[in-house]
């Protein structure tokens, strides 16, 4: 299984590595395995990401010992071929999620690149890393219906969103999460792409506690929500999603648009198209986002949900 596994891998790595040259020499952060796809058995534990020139490994669950010095040793193997700087893997199962350094030395900083914008990482001291491979396609989609628009970015976190928003011609956006910390990196990864802040708001508030500020800072041309799955204390999808639906009619503007994400496996499609039903009825469904190639799943189903509404609310009913 290692060397089999291992052949997928060193392949996937040789493609993305060939294609530098096509690219100034800028290569992509990509996902270069995605096991919780479960198209490989028994390789569900583990996912593998490149940020150059870094290769990113979690593991969510404990692999065979043998299993995973022949991994190492081949990894590494590839990254002394293409001058790679190290490898990192997190231990997703362990309380803390720890990560170590399995070879080589981590640069001073390192960078997650997406259609030539930059974003600020800390492989080292976070679960989350910064940045989420799987939300490009969102931005893709976000990218030629921002100019000129007014947008709310839900769930903030580093504010991806946001730089991609500002970079296409957005007029006013407000980021809001909880963290202060993930704004202030948003702030950061807005300068570093030499992006001007203006326009741009960043709100270190729990949204559940500042609904009404949100409501008189609106409506919107575009709302994007993007909440955790399953954060205790803060949001759980099945009970606190319905919660913020109500408000979208009050958010985004009559025929505006809003990008409802879901990174739940154990909640379907369905239950976010009964909840928007319920909860939202003025909101038409448009299209479900096809996710990243590189996150190949058995069950679209299990899958991330990337929705696209519209809000066919007319101004008269307002």
């Amino acid at each position: 299984m290692s060397q089999d596994f291992v052949s997928i891998v060193i392949s996937q790595l040789n493609q993305v590595m060939s294609s530098a040259s096509s690219m100034n020499g800028e290569v992509n952060s990509q996902r270069l395995f995605h096991g919780r796809g479960k198209i490989y058995k028994d390789l569900s534990f583990l996912t593998i990401d490149l940020y150059y020139p870094v290769i990113h490994v979690i593991y969510f669950a404990a692999p065979d010992e043998e299993w995973q010095q022949t991994f190492v040793t081949e990894l590494t193997r590839f990254c002394q071929q293409y001058q790679l700087a190290c490898v990192i893997i997190q231990r997703r199962y362990q309380p803390g999620s720890p990560s170590s350094i399995v070879w080589g030395k981590l640069p001073d900083q390192v960078l997650a690149l997406s259609n030539g914008l930059k974003f600020q990482l800390q492989l080292e001291r976070n679960q989350n890393v910064g940045f989420f491979l799987d939300m490009v396609p969102g931005h893709q989609w976000l990218e030629p219906v921002a100019s000129g628009s007014s947008i709310l970015n839900l769930f903030a976190y580093t504010c991806a969103f946001s730089v991609v928003a500002k970079r296409a011609g957005a007029k006013r956006i407000v980021n809001i999460d909880m963290s202060k910390n993930a704004l202030q990196i948003g702030k950061a990864n807005h300068q570093l792409n030499g992006l001007s802040l203006a326009g741009v708001e960043f709100m270190p508030y729990d949204i559940f506690r500042s609904l009404g500020k949100l409501t008189k800072k609106g409506p919107f041309d575009i709302v994007i929500c993007d909440p955790p799955s399953y954060q205790k204390g803060s949001f759980i999808a099945g009970k606190d999603y319905a919660r913020l639906a109500r408000r979208f009619s009050q958010w985004v503007k009559p025929g505006g648009l809003l990008l409802v994400c879901l990174n739940a496996p154990n909640l379907n499609i369905d239950f976010i198209q009964a909840m928007m039903r319920d909860a939202a009825p003025s909101f038409e469904f448009v299209e479900r986002l096809k996710n990243a190639a590189t996150f190949p799943d058995l069950d679209h189903q299990r899958s991330l949900k990337l929705l696209i509404y519209r809000n066919s609310r007319d101004n008269s009913s307002s």
